[in-house]
C-alpha cells in the first residue's frame, strides 16, 4: 500500500474549507499515529459485517483546535472488498442502539476514492465534517465505518489499517454489527483493543487552529511515591503544541512550601513539529520533608532553551511515604515443554532479567509436562491456554507482548511492604533449606490479611531429554535469545531454563505467617523449611513421571518469598535469596550472631562478614549493605548492619 501524499491531502482539505476562514489566519495540521517509518498492519474479523472504529482524541496541546475532517486509507486485498460508501463520525461517548453505532455529534458519508490506478489502486476515504468541532479538555471520539462485502479465504486482516507497537488506551476502539454472518456478534459493545493488540488506528484527523507559539504540556501517567526529602522519578507524557520541533525542555514545579524548582531534559529523539504528538519521559522531582499527599503543579517553561509564553500547568499527584519499599512485581509464567508459543515469554523474561538484574523476578509453573511441581488443583491461577502470564493480579493475565512496559510502570507503584529473604541449610546433610523473611509495612493496618509464601526454584536447569515445542522455527525475529528458536527445529533441545519451580507447598500463602494487626515501619519475621525430597513431579497424567525427583543441581536452588494479600489472593511484592551453594548452615549462623553486646570494655578479636542474604563473605565489601559480626574478647558477639 502506497503512502499518502500529505501535501496533496492538505491542499485538498484547505480548498474544501477555505471559504470559512481568512487566508493566513489559521494553521492546519494532521494528528495521526502513522508517523514516518511506522510499522503498519491490517485488522478485521473475517466476516461480512460493518466495522466501526474510533480513537479518543484527548490531548491538552490540542485544546482549542478544530476538527475539520478525516482521511482513511482503505487497503486493497485480493478477493476482499468494502462498500464504496464509508462514514466518519464524532461523538462524546461511544454507544450503540441495537446493532448500530450511535454517535451524538456528527456522522457524514462519502465515497471511497481511488487516487492510484486500476492496476495499483490507492483507495482513500476523505471526509469533511459539516461543522468544525472545537476540541475541549474532555476530548472527543473520532471514528469511521466500513462495511465488508467480500472477504476471501481465512484472512482476518481486513479492512482496518493500524499502526503497530503503540501504547495508547482507546486508540483502537472497535464495534461490529452482525451483518450477514451466522456467528454471534463479535463486538456488540465498543471494545478497546489497544491493550491487547498494541495497535492504534492509522486514521489521519485534520485539525485547524490559530497560529501558536512554541508550547508543550507535561502530564503524569501515574502517582509519584517518594520518601521524605528524596528525589523520585515518574513517567510523564510530553505533548507538543505543534509550533516547532522539540529537542529539549525545561520543566518547573512549585513545592508545597512555595519554592519553584526547575529541571532539564534532553530528548533521545526530536519530537516532531506537530500538534498532539507525544513521548514518554521520566523527569525527577524532589519531595517535601513531611509525609502526606500533595498536588504539584508542573509546566514546561522552556523549549529548546527558549522561554514558553503562557505555559500550562498540570497537577502531579505525589505521595510522600515514611519509607519507599523496593517493589519487585513478580512475573508468574505458566508454561510447558509442549507449548509452541511459550518460547516468546522465555525470551522476554531472559531479556528483562539481563536488563534489570535482581529487581526483575519471574518464576515458571510448568503445566502438563514432567517438570510440573505444583498439582493442577493447587495452582493459584487459571492455567488453561498457555502461555499465561500473571503479574501481581492472579485473576487476570497480562498481555506478555506488553510485559516490559507494564512491569516498568507497576514497579513505580507503592508496594505495601518491603520484603527481604535469606537462605540457610537447616542440616549438615543439606537435605532441607530454611528461608527467613523480613517484612516491613509502610502503613499500619489493624485489619490486615497478609501472608507469606515461599517457592523453591532452580536456575540453569536443563536436560538433553527435554524437547521444547517451538512455533518460531520459521520466524526471523532478532534480539537476545531469539537465536535459540528462530531458524531452529520444531522441537528444540538443550534449552536452559531459569526460575523453574521445584517445590512450592503453599502457593496461596501460609495462614498465620503475618499478624492481622500491622504496625507501620515495624519489622516482621517468618521462616519456613523446604525439603529437597519434596521437589517431585506432580503431573498425574504421566505415571512414569509422577513422583520423579526434579532437582538437577542442588547448588542452583534459591527461594522466592512472596507477600500475598489474603483478601484478594494477589502478590503484593517479592524477593529472592542467593544460591543454595552459598548458603551457610543455620546453626553456624545462629551461633555467630547470638548474644549481641554493647560493652565498651570488650575488645573485638575477629570480624566476620555476611551478605544481607546470610552468605558468608571472604572479605569486607567495598560498597553496599552487609552484616559485620564482631567476636568480642568477653566471648559475646556483636552483629551490625553496615552500609558503605
Amino acid at each position: 500500500m502506497k503512502r499518502i501524499n500529505y501535501i496533496g491531502l492538505m491542499t485538498l482539505m484547505a480548498l474544501a474549507t477555505a471559504p470559512t476562514y481568512a487566508v493566513g489566519a489559521v494553521n492546519e495540521t494532521i494528528f495521526t499515529y502513522d508517523k514516518e517509518g511506522a510499522e503498519k498492519d491490517l485488522y478485521g474479523i473475517q466476516r461480512l459485517v460493518r466495522t466501526d472504529v474510533a480513537m479518543l482524541l484527548k490531548n491538552p496541546a490540542l485544546v482549542g483546535y478544530e476538527i475539520v475532517g478525516v482521511s482513511v486509507d482503505v487497503p486493497s486485498k485480493e478477493g476482499c472488498s468494502v462498500d464504496p460508501v464509508g462514514t466518519a463520525f464524532l461523538t462524546t461517548v461511544l454507544q450503540v442502539e441495537g446493532e448500530d453505532n450511535l454517535p451524538d455529534l456528527q456522522e457524514i458519508s462519502g465515497e471511497i476514492v481511488n487516487y492510484g490506478t486500476e492496476e495499483n489502486p490507492e483507495l482513500r476515504l476523505d471526509l469533511t465534517f459539516d461543522e468544525p468541532y472545537t476540541l475541549t479538555e474532555d476530548g472527543v471520539y473520532v471514528g469511521y465505518s466500513l462495511t465488508v462485502t467480500a472477504c476471501k479465504g481465512w484472512t482476518k486482516k481486513y479492512p482496518i489499517v493500524t499502526v503497530c507497537d503503540i501504547e495508547a488506551p482507546q486508540s483502537f476502539m472497535v464495534h461490529t454489527n452482525k451483518g450477514q454472518s451466522t456467528l454471534p456478534q463479535k463486538y456488540p459493545e465498543w471494545t478497546d483493543l489497544n491493550p491487547e493488540e498494541r495497535q492504534a488506528l492509522a486514521m489521519r484527523v485534520i485539525l485547524r487552529g490559530e497560529e501558536a507559539s512554541p508550547s508543550a504540556v507535561l502530564e503524569a501517567k501515574q502517582t509519584l511515591y517518594v520518601a521524605p526529602g528524596q528525589e523520585g522519578n515518574v513517567f510523564m507524557t510530553l505533548t507538543n503544541g505543534g509550533a516547532c520541533e522539540i529537542n529539549s525542555i525545561e520543566y518547573s514545579y512549585t513545592t508545597p512550601d512555595g519554592q519553584r524548582i526547575s529541571g532539564d531534559l534532553t530528548l533521545d529523539e526530536p519530537l516532531a513539529a506537530q500538534a498532539g504528538v507525544s513521548v514518554t519521559l521520566d523527569p525527577a522531582f524532589v519531595a517535601p520533608s513531611v509525609t502526606g499527599q500533595y498536588e504539584i503543579p508542573v509546566a514546561v517553561t522552556k523549549i529548546n532553551g527558549t522561554p514558553v509564553e503562557d505555559f500550562v500547568e498540570k497537577p502531579l499527584s505525589m505521595e510522600v511515604v515514611p519509607f519507599l519499599p523496593v517493589h519487585r512485581p513478580l512475573i508468574e509464567d505458566y508454561t510447558g515443554l509442549w507449548c509452541g508459543y511459550c518460547p516468546e515469554v522465555y525470551v522476554m523474561c531472559h531479556q528483562m532479567a539481563d536488563k534489570y538484574g535482581k529487581d526483575f523476578l519471574s518464576m515458571e509453573y510448568h503445566v502438563n509436562d514432567n517438570l510440573q511441581s505444583v498439582a493442577t488443583e493447587n495452582l493459584p491461577s487459571d492455567s488453561y491456554g498457555l502461555p499465561k502470564v500473571y503479574m501481581g493480579d492472579r485473576e487476570n493475565t497480562i498481555n506478555y507482548a506488553n510485559m516490559e512496559s507494564l512491569w516498568t510502570v507497576e514497579r513505580r507503584t507503592l508496594a505495601p511492604a518491603d520484603v527481604e529473604v535469606s537462605l540457610y541449610w537447616n542440616d549438615e546433610e543439606h537435605k532441607t533449606l530454611r528461608a527467613e523473611s523480613k517484612v516491613k509495612f509502610v502503613y499500619s493496618d489493624p485489619e490486615a490479611d497478609y501472608m507469606m509464601a515461599y517457592a523453591l526454584v532452580e536456575d540453569d536447569m536443563s536436560s538433553p531429554e527435554w524437547k521444547q515445542r517451538n512455533y518460531f522455527y520459521d520466524k526471523t525475529l532478532t534480539g537476545p535469545y531469539w537465536d535459540l528458536f528462530c531458524g531452529k527445529g520444531y522441537n528444540v533441545s538443550d534449552i536452559v531454563y531459569e526460575g523453574v519451580i521445584v517445590n512450592y507447598p503453599d502457593p496461596k500463602g501460609i495462614d498465620g505467617s503475618l499478624p492481622s494487626d500491622i504496625v507501620g515501619e515495624e519489622e516482621y519475621k517468618h521462616d519456613t523449611l523446604l525439603a529437597l525430597a519434596d521437589a517431585t513431579c506432580k503431573y498425574s497424567a504421566d505415571v512414569s513421571s509422577t513422583g520423579k525427583y526434579l532437582i538437577k543441581d542442588a547448588g542452583k536452588l534459591r527461594v522466592i518469598a512472596l507477600l500475598i494479600d489474603g483478601k484478594t489472593g494477589n502478590v503484593c511484592n517479592a524477593a529472592t535469596t542467593g544460591y543454595s551453594a552459598d548458603a551457610p548452615l543455620y546453626s553456624d549462623y545462629v551461633s555467630d550472631v547470638r548474644g549481641v553486646s554493647d560493652s565498651a570494655e570488650a575488645v573485638c578479636v575477629e570480624d566476620i562478614y555476611y551478605s544481607i542474604d546470610g552468605e558468608r563473605l571472604s572479605s569486607v565489601p567495598e560498597r553496599g549493605l552487609y552484616i559485620r559480626v564482631s567476636k568480642m574478647s568477653d566471648g559475646t558477639v556483636n552483629a551490625r548492619k553496615v552500609l558503605k
